[in-house]
């Protein structure tokens, strides 16, 4: 049997557009999951996409895929009134994947697929707003533990996901972990979390020579980019040693190339990786790393809006002490 509800959602049309709620009938049936949104995730990827552009993200459409909420029509896999988060990447044995429609910013979401695979339930000690971070972390988690048996983790950057990152190197023992920042107010967060500041200079041999001060185990460096642009991959490459692992983890605004010295990747035996989403567990831990109240997500929010003022949030992104943002639903 087939049902309508109507739901206010966040639309994309063209790039350069500024998006606009606008109303969207959801037609569903008795085994799809209804979801009262409470909060959504508007991180740097999405207005990366409505700005400059994000290889991934394309209009026209309705934005975001993390959410935290409440089920609210009966189904035959949870309890209305279960509070949940979804794994919008879950993918079912036969290989079909899940669905959010119309997307996350919406006052209502239709969940289709392996619900059984993607849809967890948030435990009592955690609220909506942290629960939406699951994903993140998760990627996080499968970033780091790429390198974590690494004396030393440099790494790029100092937003949002650098400062998971390195949350998760120190819970996880890793005896040195250097951020590299360029946004003084976070120098503070970083020592908080166990890391190491050190302010980004342009000179990257002097950089290097600061870092390789603050290194213990000489030459065991692993080092990571959260920044996502074409001077933190130059910067990746420069502080590598040799046999050093590397990670391009941050997304790049399309078109982004960068050359390297194949001598150089060839005889000093560098690992090159790319770290894009995680092994299904990492969920469930990330989840359980939030129960315990291991990673600090409240410190990061620092841009909450309603929906119905949801421009606020884009004018949010200009301000230097702006790390990230939720949307918030009635």
């Amino acid at each position: 049997m087939q049902n309508e509800i109507v739901t206010h959602a966040l639309y994309w049309e063209k790039h350069g557009n500024i998006p606009s709620f606008i109303s969207i009938p959801i037609q569903y049936e008795n085994d799809d999951l209804i979801v009262k949104v409470r909060t959504a995730m508007f991180g740097k990827a999405l207005h990366r996409a409505i700005t400059i552009g994000h290889p991934k993200i394309q209009p026209p459409k309705v934005l975001g895929t993390l959410l935290s909420g409440d089920i609210v029509i009966e189904n035959p896999f949870f309890p209305v009134g279960t509070r949940i988060v979804i794994n919008p990447h879950s993918v079912s044995e036969s290989g079909s994947k899940v669905s959010l429609y119309p997307g996350a910013m919406s006052q209502f979401v239709k969940i289709k697929g392996p619900i059984e695979n993607a849809v967890y339930p948030i435990p009592d000690k955690v609220d909506y707003d942290s629960a939406v971070y699951c994903e993140l972390i998760a990627c996080a988690l499968e970033a780091v533990a790429k390198i974590r048996e690494s004396a030393n983790i440099v790494i790029i950057g100092c937003g949002l996901m650098a400062l998971i990152q390195l949350q998760i190197a120190k819970y996880w023992g890793v005896e040195n972990v250097i951020c590299i920042y360029n946004h003084h107010e976070r120098k503070g967060l970083i020592e908080k979390y166990g890391g190491i500041p050190v302010e980004y200079n342009d000179n990257f041999g002097k950089l290097k020579s600061e870092i390789c001060l603050l290194c213990v185990s000489d030459g065991d460096i692993a080092v990571i980019d959260s920044a996502g642009t074409k001077k933190s991959i130059e910067a990746l490459f420069k502080l590598a040693e040799p046999n050093s692992k590397v990670i391009l983890f941050a997304g790049y605004p399309i078109g982004t190339t960068f050359p390297i010295e194949a001598n150089d990747a060839h005889y000093h035996n560098y690992q090159i990786m790319g770290s894009y989403h995680f092994e299904e567990k990492r969920f469930t831990e990330a989840l359980n790393l939030l129960e315990q109240g291991v990673i600090d997500i409240k410190s990061l929010i620092t841009g909450k809006v309603n929906w119905s003022s949801f421009e606020t949030i884009l004018m949010n992104f200009q301000q230097s002490n702006n790390i990230s943002n939720i949307v918030t639903f009635d």
